[in-house]
C-alpha cells in the first residue's frame, strides 16, 4: 500500500461500485482483521463534523473467528487476530478511506493484514498465497451474507 496505491484503490472502488471490498496489507507479524482507521490521508483530511476514529469492522471478532477456521499447516501462519492499529500511515489511510466509502454507500468493506511472504521458503510462500485466496473468498462471502 502506498500513497498512490490508496488513491488508485479508491478510484477503482468508485469506478466498479462493488457490493463488498476486501483490501489487504502486509505485516511481518500474525495476520489480523483491522477494526479502526485512525488518521485520514493528507489528500482527504477529516471534515469538521466527521466521526472519528473511523470504525470499519464492528464485527472484527466474528470475522477473525471465521478466518481462524480456515487453515493450512504448510502456510506456517499464526491464527487471525483483531487489531485496532492498522499502522502509522498507508494501511491506516486505506482503512479510513474504506470506512468512509462504507459510510457513504451503505456497503461493506474489510481490511486484512496478511503475513508477508518475502522471507518465506517458496513452498511456504505458495501455501500462504493459496490460503490467502481462501481467506479473501471467505471474507467476501461472509460480507455478502450480512
Amino acid at each position: 500500500v502506498s500513497d498512490e496505491g490508496v488513491r488508485k484503490a479508491r478510484f477503482v472502488i468508485d469506478f466498479l461500485k462493488p457490493k463488498v471490498v476486501v483490501a489487504l496489507g502486509q505485516t511481518k507479524g500474525a495476520p489480523r482483521v483491522e477494526r479502526w482507521g485512525r488518521v485520514p490521508g493528507a489528500w482527504a483530511p477529516a471534515l469538521a463534523d466527521e466521526p472519528q476514529p473511523w470504525l470499519l469492522a464492528p464485527d472484527a471478532e466474528d470475522l477473525a473467528a471465521l478466518l481462524r477456521t480456515i487453515d493450512d499447516e504448510a502456510a506456517q501462519l499464526e491464527p487471525f487476530a483483531v487489531s485496532d492499529d492498522a499502522g502509522a500511515y498507508f494501511c491506516d489511510n486505506l482503512v479510513v478511506e474504506l470506512a468512509r466509502w462504507s459510510r457513504s454507500t451503505g456497503r461493506r468493506a474489510r481490511f486484512l493484514h496478511v503475513t508477508a511472504i518475502d522471507d518465506a521458503h517458496p513452498s511456504v510462500a505458495e501455501a500462504r498465497l493459496r490460503l490467502y485466496e481462501r481467506h479473501i473468498e471467505a471474507t467476501a462471502l461472509w460480507l455478502l451474507s450480512r
